[in-house]
């Protein structure tokens, strides 16, 4: 198998958290006394790969290290599918190394090769390692028809909720009512041979 990997190279890819998403991971992080790992739903658009939101899975964790529960996982994935949710989407692993750096240890590297779907399309992950100071590194691995990682993927956060628009839009709709005006009437009249103009139940306005 042939490896391309990149590091800090210039590409077209962005990766983009919703607020929701950035504010999910930045809570995770904190209120674990150590490390702490979980999933996320990532839409394509374009060059864009979209955080939209992420899931907590059951695990032990320590300070160095975090393992998420296998039958967790299966029951999310089920979960996603009965709330009419692609669970294809489900393409990011996040986790957190504590109090110390990020970087992709022999472990994190382990638990990315088990992303492999072996299949040929469509078959990429995204991943996520952050710490408690907030910093973050961010790859993306191809599986197939290349084995590709591209790691230190530049990203930004979108403060435009979708979900919470969809909300506020039904909500106006609901409570505020359009004021509907009335057109005025144009008043009809008539213009006379000796130049007289005559509006109905009005005098006569001479020319």
């Amino acid at each position: 198998m042939v490896l391309l990997q990149a590091h800090n190279m210039t590409t077209n890819i962005l990766v983009l958290f919703t607020i929701k998403a950035l504010m999910k991971l930045q809570s995770y992080v904190a209120h674990a006394d150590g490390e702490i790992s979980g999933m996320g739903l990532v839409e394509k658009q374009g060059n864009k790969l979209i955080i939209q939101d992420l899931y907590l899975i059951e695990q032990e964790s320590g300070q160095a290290d975090t393992k998420m529960d296998g039958q967790a996982l299966a029951k999310l994935y089920d979960q996603l599918s009965q709330q009419g949710i692609d669970e294809s989407k489900l393409k990011l692993w996040w986790h957190s190394h504590g109090d110390i750096g990020v970087c992709w240890s022999g472990t994190d590297e382990a638990t990315i090769e088990d992303w492999n779907q072996e299949r040929e399309d469509n078959n990429w992950f995204l991943s996520v390692v952050t710490n408690k100071r907030g910093d973050m590194k961010v790859r993306i691995d191809v599986f197939s028809p290349f084995r590709i990682i591209l790691d230190d993927l530049p990203w930004k956060f979108d403060l435009f909720d979708s979900e919470l628009d969809k909300q506020i839009a039904e909500e106006v709709k609901q409570k505020v009512k359009t004021k509907k005006w009335k057109p005025l009437r144009t008043p009809k009249f008539n213009i006379s041979s000796k130049g007289h103009i005559t509006i109905p139940n009005e005098r006569q306005i001479p020319n």
